[in-house]
């Protein structure tokens, strides 16, 4: 009785396979095109006729030698190729290299029929660019359907893939160029712009310091108001300048032994008069034994000023800006804080905040925004010396830059 029940149980698997019906169509919707290679006359026929069940749509054509096939497949379309194992013998990878070359291609589904199948043949096949691999004697309709459609559906996808690597590519080269294009604009507006800046500041200074003849008190605040544009367009500038060397590689840095406590006080006390008249009150709080850390100290004034610029632009009057710096002695490393009460950012821009160009706009800011360059050089800069940088930041609550240097 068990046998009977276990006989039952496998002739209704095989009902299921035999009947199991993928779509058997090309990407154009059409009845497929299967071409036979075997030399056995009679395999051939058999072969024909187990298609021929699958659907009767399915267009088969047969011949008995690859250098036929290759004709064949040349003259028309094929979507899939079944070969006889015997006919190519143990150089099964040539003749199917030959056949995709044929077709001009390196995709077309060739699966290998063997008259006796073993594990090591269909390793081989496989091995040897082959999409699948059938046993002669096992073949059934469902099996050969199930062979046929994953081979098609395997090179559809390979095509697939092949067109959006090709596309990709595209895209990388188009950027690169960009890329170059970016890289170029900022050495020639750089170099471009900063002999008239420097021109129209001196003339202004000029008029301020009343060397070409007296001047009322609005010109004088006039002059005053100029000569501030002319300073931050020459920061600009210089940032522009910078992310040039930055791209190209040539953004050095000259490191030697630096006070620390000694270079963020000099950058406080430049800063602070710029915060004053902004209405804001800046806080240092560093401690007196910070370790010598070997920086290039311009270069790590410029990222502390442009973190603490940034504080001054996106925080009201009234608010507040907190310096802090100290030894990490756990991760042997100093740490400088620069924290603002300010208008925050939000968490799709933090993400992005140090990336070139990148600019937000908190609280609708537009006139405080600069180029999206300023950021970009800091995290460049720190990076240069193997430190970190980070933003902590809550839209309408403040911001908090922190920056890393290794001791």
């Amino acid at each position: 009785m068990a046998s009977s029940m276990k006989a039952e149980a496998s002739s209704k698997v095989d009902t299921e396979v035999d009947t199991f019906v993928p779509p058997l169509a090309n990407l154009d919707g059409e009845p497929l095109t299967v071409l036979i290679v075997d030399d056995d006359e009679a395999d051939r026929e058999q072969f024909s006729d187990v298609i021929r069940k699958i659907h009767s749509d399915i267009r088969v054509i047969v011949c008995g030698s690859t250098e036929v096939a290759k004709l064949m497949i040349q003259q028309q379309l094929v979507d899939c190729v079944l070969l006889d194992f015997h006919l190519v013998g143990g150089v099964a990878r040539g003749h199917i290299r030959a056949l995709k070359n044929a077709a001009q291609d390196s995709h077309l589904p060739v699966v290998i029929m063997s008259s006796y199948g073993s594990e090591a043949k269909a390793t081989n096949a496989m091995r040897n660019g082959a999409a699948d691999y059938l046993a002669k004697n096992k073949v059934t309709p469902g099996a050969l359907r199930r062979a046929i459609h994953n081979s098609i559906s395997k090179a559809d996808l390979s095509r697939t893939l092949d067109t959006e690597r090709q596309n990709l590519q595209l895209a990388i080269e188009d950027l690169r160029r960009k890329n170059r294009e970016v890289q170029s604009f900022y050495h020639t507006v750089s170099h471009e712009l900063k002999t008239p800046i420097t021109a129209i500041r001196e003339f202004c200074s000029l008029v301020h310091d009343e060397v070409l003849g007296e001047v009322t008190e609005g010109q004088l605040d006039a002059m005053q108001t100029s000569l501030g544009c002319c300073d931050r367009l020459t920061l600009l500038v210089n940032d522009l300048f910078d992310a040039a060397r930055v791209e190209t590689g040539k953004l050095e840095l000259v490191a030697q032994p630096t006070d620390m406590v000694e270079l963020i006080t000099n950058e406080i006390s430049v800063q602070r008069p710029w915060a004053r008249e902004h209405q804001l009150t800046l806080e240092l709080h560093i401690e007196s034994d910070l370790p010598i850390c070997m920086v290039d100290g311009m270069r790590i004034r410029q990222v502390l000023a442009n973190l603490m610029r940034n504080a001054v632009k996106f925080t009201e009057a009234g608010g507040r800006i907190d310096v802090s710096a100290s030894y990490q002695k756990a991760d042997g490393c100093l740490e400088v804080r620069v924290e603002d009460n300010g208008y925050g950012i939000s968490s799709e821009h933090a993400e992005f905040i140090f990336d070139r160009l990148y600019q937000c706009d908190p609280q609708g800011q537009n006139s405080q925004n600069g180029m999206g360059i300023g950021l970009y050089l800091c995290s460049q800069i720190v990076h240069q010396h193997k430190g970190t940088i980070s933003v902590d930041a809550v839209l309408g609550e403040g911001s908090v830059f922190t920056f890393t240097l290794p001791v």
